[in-house]
């Protein structure tokens, strides 16, 4: 026959799976059923992830979260979660961690991404309780990604530990991208340790 109705799958155990239905003798009522039976025609799952990717979309934090999209901070757990709702995920690496997405209100509202040379694996979803450390605002005076700043009188050495020759101080640049401690300048694609900049 044609597939008329949808039913709700409540566990599956071996290959048997268990499912509630609204039209079974006219009822509500469980029904089980082979895996992959001649009466399945196929399954449906609702987009969890994309629901929870856009409502943390943009650069704010929605008002009641303490940490916003581009923050540096320390993760701290051992799991990380495929969607911001997600009831159970894979093991990870604690260590600095870039916040790349926010979604209030769910499990997991935070979405990280390790830092590189941190020693952390962390690359989804984590629990706001799992998150510990100032964000990049707070630990660098407000420098972050987009800023326009100024390489700092006193600072010697690029991050990477060439020496700043003395013109680059005299100038302005725009923050590319946060990584720890350091800086991406844009215009003259150098890192530059945070400490050594300045808000232009």
């Amino acid at each position: 026959g044609w597939p008329e109705h949808v039913g709700i799958v409540v566990s599956v155990s071996g290959n048997t799976i268990k499912i509630i239905e609204g039209n079974k003798s006219d009822s509500v009522s469980y029904r089980e059923i082979a895996v992959n039976g001649r009466y399945i025609r196929g399954y449906g799952v609702p987009e969890y992830s994309s629901k929870a990717t856009s409502a943390g979309s943009g650069s704010g934090n929605g008002g009641g979260l303490k940490y916003s999209k581009g923050d540096i901070v320390n993760f701290t757990g051992s799991k990380h979660y495929a969607s911001a709702n997600a009831t159970s995920g894979p093991s990870c690496k604690a260590g600095k961690a870039k916040v790349t997405d926010t979604a209030e209100g769910t499990k997991h509202p935070y979405h990280l991404i390790a830092v590189n040379g941190s020693g952390s694996t962390v690359y989804g979803w984590v629990n706001a309780s799992d998150i510990a450390g100032a964000s990049t605002a707070a630990a660098s005076g407000s420098i972050a990604e987009g800023k326009t700043v100024k390489v700092k009188n006193s600072a010697t050495k690029y991050a990477t530990g060439q020496t700043i020759p003395s013109w680059v101080k005299s100038r302005k640049y725009t923050v590319q991208k946060i990584d720890g401690d350091r800086a991406l300048l844009k215009e003259i694609t150098s890192w530059v340790k945070i400490s050594d900049l300045e808000l232009a």
